[in-house]
């Protein structure tokens, strides 16, 4: 899972690590229940590479301030090898800024921010130093 590092405001970084697993309350995010992938760095999906499909991806709000980031990738059969479909799945605490959302990986010391307008939601992630700019539409 592509992941970023974001300077924050060492106030809003405090207020999330504070939350423990058990007893974080209801946070009242404005995101919608689900987003699908639309695009990655202005490439609408499906994405194709040498090494297989980018397919489909979801941004799903689960309870309280948790939000789950899933990615579909498939390879092609290839040299008598079927082909292979892989998920890339994490999960982050979410906490929300005006529009912008702050999501800390639950097992993790990485920190990815997403952006709200309408019913799009953008991610900034980072991979090998590259910045990733992904989209996201409620459906």
């Amino acid at each position: 899972m592509r992941s970023s590092l974001i300077v924050l405001a060492l106030v809003g970084a405090t207020a999330l690590i504070g939350c423990s697993n058990d007893e974080t309350p209801d946070v009242p995010l404005s995101i919608s229940a689900t987003y699908h992938l639309r695009s990655i760095d202005g490439a609408p999906l499906p994405i194709t590479d040498a090494g297989g499909t980018i397919d489909s991806g979801h941004v799903i709000r689960l309870a309280g301030d948790t939000v789950k980031v899933d990615q579909y990738s498939s390879t092609p059969p290839f040299g008598g090898a079927p082909g292979t479909i892989a998920i890339e799945s994490g999960t982050w605490r979410a906490t929300e800024f005006s529009n912008e959302i702050v999501l800390i990986p639950v097992l993790a010391q990485v920190i990815d921010t997403a952006f709200i307008s309408g019913d799009t939601l953008t991610l900034h992630s980072h991979s090998g130093g590259t910045r990733h700019v992904d989209v996201f539409v409620a459906p």
